[in-house]
C-alpha cells in the first residue's frame, strides 16, 4: 500500500472515531435495548460486527445505554481495509471470543453485497 493510500485510510478511521463520539444522541424510546434485554435474559449473547471502528460503536452503544446487552464489539482493523466485511475474519473473531461455530450463530446485516 502506498503512503498516500495508507495516510487516506489512517485520516478517514480517525476522522470515523471522533464523527461517532459526537453525533450521537440518545434513543427516543427503548424497543432496542427491551429486545436487547430479552436475548441476554434468554442467554443469547449478542455480538456486534462492523466496518466501523470499534471505539465509535462503543461510543455509540454507551450514549444508547445499550452497552450492556452486548458481548463483544468488534470493529474494523485499523487501517487494513482488506480485512473488512465481507471479509469472514471479523465475524470469525467475534465467534471465537463467544466460543461457538457458526452453526450456533445468526448473522443480521444491514446491507446488500
Amino acid at each position: 500500500m502506498s503512503a498516500l493510500r495508507f495516510t487516506t485510510v489512517r485520516v478517514r478511521c480517525e476522522h470515523r472515531q471522533r464523527a461517532g463520539r459526537h453525533r450521537t444522541r440518545p434513543a427516543q424510546n427503548n424497543q432496542p435495548a427491551t429486545a436487547l434485554a430479552a436475548r441476554t435474559r434468554a442467554g443469547k449473547p449478542i455480538t456486534i460486527v462492523s466496518n466501523n471502528s470499534a471505539p465509535a460503536i462503543e461510543a455509540y452503544l454507551s450514549t444508547h445505554r445499550l452497552n450492556g446487552h452486548i458481548a463483544y464489539v468488534v470493529g474494523r482493523a485499523y487501517a487494513q481495509p482488506e480485512r473488512m466485511k465481507p471479509n469472514p475474519e471479523p465475524i470469525r473473531r467475534a465467534m471465537t471470543a463467544l466460543n461457538v461455530e457458526s452453526t450456533a450463530c445468526v448473522f443480521i446485516g444491514d446491507s446488500l453485497f
